[in-house]
């Protein structure tokens, strides 16, 4: 605290004149002395209030950057958790993608084989129906040639080019003695007029030829109503078999195309989400690279603020120890100018 002193006012004698006192030099040293003691007063309230403010600034500086260091210490490894954290979803998210898109590539794959075993397919059915229509449709005309009972020779050859060209004889539904005897038929209208005329000669009288005709077109016309008929059973047993391969590819078709939708949309969503957490992971690495540098920065404004502080305390408390050892001086040498003695000298 600063120290003041109390002056005495001196008594003067009765008859002595106030005026005359006050031009004694004692009297200026005195005053002069005061004026002095307000002025280190006047200056130390002036220092009190500078080191006030200094000590509001540095309370609130340190205290900031304390905080911002507990907050930095605290949020490096949050930062660095999440880092690691991000790293290891985005690997599975990674592990993940690779397999949708291989199973995108399988079914793609699966589907492309099915089409093209479809159309192969479909192709060998045409084929295979085409020719069991003509087998059938020569057959049909075989037929009608031969129930007549006197066939003209061009219409049983004709039906017998047919036949050949239907090429039934290598669909294999013939064996043993039909097989030679519709081979025998067709070799023998292949190979002339004499020999389908001998097939159709009647013997002499109308009754003896007949039968003779009859003995060799009844067994060529069974074998091929039987044939007609298991042609026409194939023909409907394959287009059955075509129609139900069909409907299993429509259905298959239809699940892998949704297999592939699904898959696509997978894709990328994991897209997506691989997308937005490599960035959520490239700003925690951007904000932790800043955070470490920031605490640097902080550390080393903290510790100068620090020492700033404590120096600028220390040089207070010196001035004002200065000032009261000043006052106090000034205090004891107006104490000494105002007493009996000296005033009596001066």
């Amino acid at each position: 605290p600063v120290l003041s002193a109390t002056t005495k006012v001196r008594a003067r004698d009765a008859d002595s004149d106030s005026n005359s006192d006050e031009e004694r030099p004692l009297t200026k040293v005195v005053k002069m002395l005061q004026d002095l003691k307000k002025g280190v007063l006047s200056d130390a309230e002036a220092d009190k209030a500078v080191h006030e403010e200094f000590t509001c600034w540095c309370e609130t500086n340190i205290k900031g950057k304390t905080q911002a260091l507990s907050d930095a210490n605290s949020r490096i490894p949050e930062l660095q958790a999440f880092i690691g954290e991000a790293a290891a979803q985005i690997e599975d998210l990674q592990v993940r993608r690779k397999d949708a898109a291989a199973s995108r590539d399988g079914n793609q794959k699966a589907l492309r084989e099915a089409q093209s075993l479809r159309e192969k397919d479909a192709k060998a059915f045409h084929e295979e129906e085409k020719g069991l229509i003509a087998a059938i449709g020569a057959a049909s005309q075989a037929i009608i040639v031969l129930s007549s009972e006197h066939p003209e020779l061009l219409q049983v050859r004709q039906a017998a080019r047919s036949l050949q060209k239907a090429r039934i004889l290598s669909m294999g539904v013939l064996r043993g003695p039909a097989e030679s005897a519709l081979r025998r038929f067709l070799m023998e209208a292949k190979l002339g007029d004499s020999s389908v005329q001998s097939f159709l000669q009647q013997a002499p009288g109308a009754k003896a030829g007949f039968k003779s005709y009859k003995s060799q077109s009844g067994q060529v016309f069974g074998i091929l109503k039987q044939m007609k008929a298991d042609f026409e059973k194939s023909l409907a047993e394959a287009r059955e078999s075509e129609k139900a391969a069909v409907a299993e590819f429509k259905e298959l078709k239809a699940a892998k195309t949704d297999e592939l939708k699904m898959g696509g949309k997978l894709i990328v969503e994991l897209d997506n989400q691989m997308a937005e957490l490599g960035e959520k992971r490239a700003q925690a690495q951007r904000e932790l690279q800043d955070t470490k540098e920031q605490l640097v920065l902080d550390d080393k404004f903290l510790k100068e603020t620090q020492d700033k502080c404590a120096k600028g305390n220390e040089n207070y408390e010196a001035t004002l120890k200065s000032r009261n050892a000043e006052v106090r001086a000034v205090d004891d040498t107006i104490l000494i100018l105002n007493n009996d003695m000296t005033f009596d000298l001066f």
